[in-house]
């Protein structure tokens, strides 16, 4: 059966307003996070000093995250919700109810997401969720790979370990997440992202396979794997300052601190800009009742999640900028002396 969805269905859970400041709330987010992107990349890229492993694996990240970002700014920009009479392909009114109260599933499956009888925009709704969904993942597993370097290097004290994590999180980091986009572009998984209402294209259908295989898996790995890692690290860190602290001047225990703090806020702030879409999935997934779900969708609570998780999920690459540039000690002088010479030449 065809159905014929206009954006009356989705104005009946959000209002206009709300959908405006969603998307020019994400929008902004997108737009620092590539700021703080090129800012990662350029001080890696300007400095040879600051060409460490751990730098290389952050670079990978922010790799990730830009795709992440640039994605979601392009489905802003071309908004897909604006392309009139979206048909979308459908075996039941029961089957359609079932897809849009998913929160990562918000589209239709049908032969063709988006389909308006539009090559171009076919393609670009397709092409816009395969990025977003292959620099998701992505960017869950350099997370990971991050901290399991560190923790090779700072707890195992073995720089062989470190090489070898940092060497094989390049296939497994980037490989894996193609493999999943290329089988979803087959078996047409994306499609428009009507929960949200944010104009982009991302996961389509009611499969919990592909949500779970498209996001879950490496969401709830990487909010599992990263706190536990981290604390072992901190924990360690700890013992052995114990141990030296009366042995360490004012200025490196001042570093070290800061090297803690650190430690503590990557899991921190990882969770504080996840943890939005975590409390979403949980009652999506296992609510099978689809008057639940929907009434779900419409809680007042259900919207704010939805918007934080938005601006959450765009904000990657904007707070590791602020992490790792601006309160490093090292980059932030060199950033600094960089803007004091251009000043310099200016005047001079």
């Amino acid at each position: 059966m065809s159905l014929n969805i206009t954006n009356d269905t989705c104005t009946e859970r959000f209002s206009k307003g709300y959908i405006l400041a969603m998307q020019v709330a994400i929008g902004c987010t997108c737009a620092l996070s590539l700021l703080g992107g090129a800012l990662i990349i350029f001080t890696y890229v300007a400095y040879r000093d600051l060409r460490t492993l751990a730098r290389q694996l952050l670079v990978n990240l922010t790799i990730a995250d830009i795709l992440i970002s640039g994605s979601h700014l392009f489905g802003l920009a071309y908004n897909f919700q604006r392309e009139e009479n979206i048909t979308l392909s459908s075996t039941s009114s029961h089957h359609l109810l079932s897809a849009m109260a998913h929160f990562h599933s918000a589209g239709l499956r049908s032969s063709s997401p988006c389909e308006n009888n539009t090559t171009e925009v076919i393609l670009s709704c397709k092409l816009q969720a395969g990025v977003t969904v292959f620099g998701t993942i992505a960017s869950f597993l350099w997370t990971i790979s991050m901290a399991a370097y560190l923790f090779a290097l700072i707890v195992a004290k073995s720089r062989r370990v470190s090489k070898v994590v940092a060497v094989v999180s390049y296939p497994v980091c980037w490989c894996v997440p193609l493999v999943i986009v290329c089988v979803f572009v087959g078996e047409s998984k994306f499609g428009y992202f009507r929960i949200a209402d944010t104009g982009w294209c991302y996961l389509a259908g009611d499969d919990r396979a592909t949500e779970v295989v498209g996001y879950d898996l490496w969401s709830y790995l990487a909010i599992v794997l990263l706190p536990l890692l981290y604390i072992l690290i901190r924990c360690h860190v700890k013992i052995k300052l114990i141990k030296i602290k009366g042995l360490l001047s004012l200025r490196l225990q001042s570093a070290v601190k800061l090297a803690d703090l650190k430690l503590m806020f990557i899991p921190l702030i990882f969770l504080l800009l996840r943890m939005w879409s975590f409390i979403i999935d949980i009652p999506l997934f296992y609510i099978t009742d689809l008057n639940l779900r929907e009434k779900f969708i419409r809680y007042p609570l259900t919207k704010v999640l939805i918007f934080l998780a938005g601006v959450g999920n765009s904000a990657q690459g904007f707070v590791n900028a602020i992490l790792f540039c601006l309160f490093t000690r090292l980059v932030r002088e060199k950033l600094t002396q960089c803007c004091w010479r251009k000043r310099d030449r200016r005047g001079g």
